[in-house]
């Protein structure tokens, strides 16, 4: 029940249940789980198990650890998810990162974010190199470059703000 679809060379699925690599992901693994996907042009993109897991169209270097349900976004190169549940990196969020938790998301265009952990938290849209460290809804938002808050709940970085930091 697993599937290899058209041209998606030097591409392996280990095992698991209706996983899909999809053409020209080359050189892509899914290790397991079910029904995670890497998309059209994700090559170089890895899954190793849980389920509902996707890399999507041109995620090129995209990586997902396990956990449930989570999402890396079109042309978000070099994103990694370590697990949890409901995490996304949005599209051209290019090389973030989200180390685990529940329903965190670093927005489109903030590239190179990272989010430790925990849940609810946000990287809001073209924040760039933004850093939240875990917590609970804690917010960067947009257009902040350089915005760090190191844990905590609730806590806000107001939008176009220059260098913030709540620690």
């Amino acid at each position: 029940w697993n599937s290899i679809r058209a041209i998606a060379n030097y591409t392996v699925i280990s095992g698991g249940f209706s996983n899909t690599v999809e053409g020209a992901a080359e050189y892509s693994v899914i290790v397991g789980g079910c029904r995670n996907a890497i998309q059209t042009n994700a090559d170089y993109g890895a899954i190793a198990g849980g389920g509902w897991n996707t890399i999507q169209t041109n995620a090129k270097y995209g990586a997902i650890a396990g956990g449930f349900s989570n999402n890396i976004g079109t042309t978000a190169h070099g994103g990694a998810i370590g697990g949890g549940y409901r995490n996304a990196i949005q599209t051209n969020a290019g090389y973030g990162a989200i180390a685990g938790g529940y329903h965190n998301t670093i927005q489109a265009n903030a590239g190179y974010g990272a989010i430790g952990g925990g849940g609810s938290n946000t990287l809001g849209t073209a924040a760039r190199y933004g850093a939240i460290a875990g917590g609970f809804k804690n917010t960067i938002e947009s257009n902040v470059d350089y915005g760090v808050i190191a844990g905590g709940y609730y806590n806000t970085i107001e939008a176009n703000a220059e260098h913030g930091a709540i620690g």
